[in-house]
């Protein structure tokens, strides 16, 4: 009986854990975490999948004309110039065939956003400038009543290296009709933000950096998410709110372990709020190596302990066995 039980309690100690799995998936598409969760602890391997594979919710689908994946001509391919005086950014961007072209933005400050004034750059499939009003630049004024600030940071660490395809079904979009069928490539610079309470904001730096390339933490075990957990908890108890990427820090911008590249006077993450300090101090691969060996020594004396436990037990068991034969 007591063998029974201390197998239950390790599987639905599991089942908790990788509900989690399904819980932080279901929020990234909008889903409701609470009957995700329950899900994911009934039938995890189904509701894993089940959420990997619906789309995110649109809550501004009656803005534009039902699309599909197979009218997009071009998207974004991850590798956009990236603004980092700006507190809004080009998220993602996607250009149909009827003209249409969908830009979503992160919006790191703490305001709603109404209006933004933009210069765009673009270019066809060779490479080459398109031109506008003999210009090469396009100056527009773009207005959604509806660019929030983006939501909380959800701390991950009890979750790691999922990945979540970047959507344009967020609420944060710009739609606009660029009448050129030959853009295959936009540079966006935002040059001045509205927002609702008519505060503005100049950003007077238009310059850009390339995407830096992010090195994913390793852990010796990848597949053993309870040690993880555990690592990242620690991590987060330090003041670290996401362990995904190794921290970059350069003269003039840094990346923090969340993966948002910051500009080099922000004392804290625009995306997740950790201050730039304590990623440095703490995330760092002999850190790491360091929390997950004192995390590895935790578990096995707890697997000791366990073990004298059982065969106390058994050995409590066998006796009674054995004076009932007497009987």
């Amino acid at each position: 009986m007591i063998i029974l039980l201390i197998s239950l309690t390790i599987t639905l100690s599991l089942a908790l854990s990788l509900a989690f799995i399904v819980r932080h998936i279901a929020i990234q598409k909008g889903k409701d975490p609470a009957a995700w969760y329950l899900y994911g602890v009934v039938l995890f391997p189904i509701a894993f999948l089940h959420i990997l594979l619906i789309d995110k919710d649109n809550p501004n689908s009656h803005n534009s004309t039902m699309l599909s994946s197979r009218d997009i001509i071009s998207a974004n391919n991850n590798n956009m110039p990236i603004q980092i005086a700006s507190p809004l950014r080009l998220d993602d961007y996607e250009i149909y065939k009827n003209g249409e072209t969908k830009l979503a933005f992160n919006n790191y400050t703490a305001k709603d956003i109404k209006a933004i004034k933009i210069n765009l750059k673009a270019k066809n499939i060779f490479g080459e400038s398109i031109i506008f009003n003999g210009k090469d630049v396009l100056k527009l004024i773009l207005e959604n009543p509806d660019i929030s600030p983006n939501p909380p940071f959800e701390s991950d660490h009890f979750i790691y290296n999922v990945k979540f395809p970047n959507s344009l079904s967020s609420k944060n979009i710009f739609i606009l009709h660029l009448e050129n069928d030959q853009i295959r490539n936009l540079e966006i610079i935002v040059t001045e933000i509205i927002y609702t309470d008519n505060s503005i904001t100049k950003i007077e730096d238009y310059s850009t950096i390339e995407q830096p390339q992010l090195t994913e933490i390793i852990y010796s075990d990848p597949l053993n998410i309870n040690r993880i957990n555990k690592i990242n908890k620690i991590l987060h108890e330090k003041g670290v709110k996401s362990s995904t990427y190794l921290p970059i820090f350069s003269d003039k911008f840094w990346v923090c372990s969340c993966g948002c590249i910051n500009p080099k006077t922000a004392k804290n993450c625009l995306n997740c709020s950790a201050s730039k300090e304590i990623i440095k101090k703490n995330v760092k691969p002999e850190v790491i190596e360091n929390i997950e060996f004192q995390v590895i020594e935790e578990y096995n004396r707890i697997q000791e302990k366990r073990k004298k436990l059982l065969k106390k037990v058994l050995k409590k068991i066998l006796t009674k066995i054995k004076v009932l034969k007497k009987y």
